[in-house]
């Protein structure tokens, strides 16, 4: 299986500078495909909502028309609040933005606006983290959400990220056979990778993590059975010799029939025993089902 290993430096994505690329290095993120591998943690909903359907303190978005005159607050030395009457639905709301003083301006009675925000419903409040005017953008309704640090925000992270699928639509290679992906009826790698950046919605998530995520499940197993043969290949056992004449005796003097389980596991654990390779196995049943004769 093929990962993402991608010679290709951060660099030569455009709008990636010496000092970005810097701090882009502090996330892990070194290449292109790295970047294709910072997935997000988690993501905002940007769906239209009635507030009808919206708890108190959610996180939602709603689409209005303005239906009062901006009105502005300054605070503290640069600090501003600007609070505005907005109809949503059967919903006559306040919203209240921090420090965007310049939507005074933008603002007019009767414009078309998409808030989210934090909504109160005791107050009929709607606290803003995002406001613009007109309708909401149907392909952004998930923003993914990264982890970051200083230096590099979640927006940046977002533009490199659909910047990098724009540059480099071929880069991500497919690494699973199309029997494995039809069998199990997953997604292709390029589209899994696309779709866990930037989801249409809950169905086709769900889809992209399960590819991922199998994925992941594979190459650990295949490792391990790698690293297993070669253990296996390394290391001598002592090979043991069985006395089948006593053997059948001894099975003959059990109170009871192995059933066609026990004797082919028995068949298992001696063949097992014959090779210079140590065996390592763990045999399993329920209780009563005569692993003790079996290990006897």
């Amino acid at each position: 299986m093929k990962a993402l290993r991608s010679k290709n430096p951060i660099t030569e994505l455009r709008g990636v500078g010496a000092r970005l690329a810097e701090d882009l290095e502090q996330l892990g993120i070194r290449t292109v495909d790295d970047l294709f591998n910072y997935y997000p943690y988690r993501y905002d909903n940007y769906e239209i909502k009635d507030l009808a359907e919206v708890q108190d303190q959610e996180q939602t978005t709603v689409l209005g028309k303005v239906q009062s005159s901006p009105l502005l607050n300054y605070y503290g030395k640069k600090k501003s609040r600007l609070s505005v009457r907005v109809l949503t639905g059967r919903y006559l709301i306040s919203v209240i933005v921090f420090n965007r003083p310049y939507l005074k301006r933008m603002l007019s009675i009767g414009d078309q606006v998409t808030i989210t925000g934090k909504w109160e419903r005791n107050r009929a409040t709607l606290a803003a983290t995002d406001f613009h005017k007109g309708e909401p953008d149907q392909n952004a309704q998930w923003a993914p959400v990264y982890p970051v640090k200083a230096g590099v925000s979640v927006k940046r992270i977002r533009t490199l990220v659909k910047q990098a699928f724009k540059q480099f639509p071929d880069i991500i290679e497919e690494n699973l056979p199309a029997s494995l992906r039809t069998a199990y009826k997953l997604a292709g790698k390029a589209q899994a990778v696309h779709t866990i950046h930037f989801p249409e919605d809950q169905q086709h998530l769900h889809q992209a993590r399960r590819r991922l995520v199998y994925e992941e499940f594979l190459t650990y197993q295949l490792k391990l059975k790698a690293y297993k043969r070669l253990k296996r290949a390394s290391e001598t056992g002592i090979p043991f010799s069985i006395d089948s004449k006593q053997l059948q005796a001894f099975i003959k003097s059990l109170p009871f029939p192995l059933t066609q389980a026990q004797n082919k596991v028995l068949s298992e654990i001696l063949q097992d025993m014959a090779h210079a390779a140590p065996m390592n196995r763990l045999l399993q049943g329920d209780v009563g089902s005569g692993k003790q004769s079996l290990l006897q």
